[in-house]
């Protein structure tokens, strides 16, 4: 799993039953009712999933994405995250805030909570 990249990005109407969605599902929680760390957001995930949410970080990072959920599941833009292993990333808006406020709060030092994120373009 240590060669596992993001390769593409896609619109969201456009994945398929063939790729597997390892990481998303519904969210809502990250930092709601404390501060969170991105350690507590990988402990949510199973072993190989938390393999998925670090190649998805170091991209979003890479690319100093700062876009919302409404970007993410765009009929228009192209906010999925297509991996290596031809798997892909499917959030809620919710979901979706709480990665990039678990991502954001280490990197910039602020305690984000989802909301900062989910709603955004």
């Amino acid at each position: 799993m240590s060669n596992l990249c993001v390769i593409d990005w896609i619109q969201y109407n456009d994945t398929a039953e063939s790729m597997p969605d390892v990481i998303g599902g519904l969210g809502g929680w990250f930092g709601m009712w404390r501060e969170n760390t991105w350690q507590d957001y990988l402990d949510r995930w199973s072993a190989f999933a938390q393999h998925h949410c670090e190649a998805l970080r170091s991209e979003i990072l890479r690319r100093q994405l700062r876009r919302g959920g409404f970007w993410h599941q765009s009929e228009t833009e192209c906010g999925v995250p297509v991996f290596s292993d031809g798997s892909v990333a499917c959030f809620s808006m919710r979901a979706w805030g709480d990665l990039l406020a678990a991502m954001w709060s280490e990197a910039d030092g602020v305690p984000y909570c989802y909301v900062d994120f989910a709603w955004e373009e």
